[in-house]
């Protein structure tokens, strides 16, 4: 456990998709429909640094449910985000407020390390629109 209580545990991902991203179809294509709804919630939590929801950041890399207890393996940008302790709070407290939402348990995941390839379509759209280049030619 870290000082954020939560788990650091390695995650075996596919790889992400090279050009111009992803969309949340893509990630929760075999998600069960209690887990596509929490993934839906995860997009209305936003990465304090930018407006952008953290599953168009690519921060969220696994969602599962079971008997009301859910289950998030996440990333960061960096091992020194300032902001890990404001987005597991933001996570946790969204997802409570799901029905049927026992408990969330947050797994602060390492491996495979956050890229810019993990953003969605979307997540590159509002960058661009706020100026930030993700190192791809328009």
């Amino acid at each position: 456990m870290d000082l954020t209580g939560t788990t650091a545990l390695p995650i075996a991902m596919p790889p992400a998709k090279k050009g111009n991203g992803r969309t949340l179809d893509d990630l929760t294509v075999q998600a069960t429909p209690t887990e596509k709804r929490l993934w839906h919630a995860l997009t209305e939590v936003t990465d304090p640094e930018y407006p952008i929801s953290v599953v168009d950041m690519g921060l969220i890399y696994g969602v599962r449910e079971q008997d009301g207890a859910v289950n998030v393996d996440l990333t960061f940008t960096s091992m020194g985000c300032p902001c890990m302790e404001y987005i597991i709070s933001d996570i946790r407290e969204r997802l409570l407020q799901e029905p049927d939402v026992q408990s969330v348990d947050l797994n602060v995941v390492w491996t495979p390390a956050w890229t810019r390839q993990r953003l969605t379509e979307a997540g590159r759209a509002q960058l661009a629109q706020w100026g930030v280049g993700t190192g791809e030619a328009s």
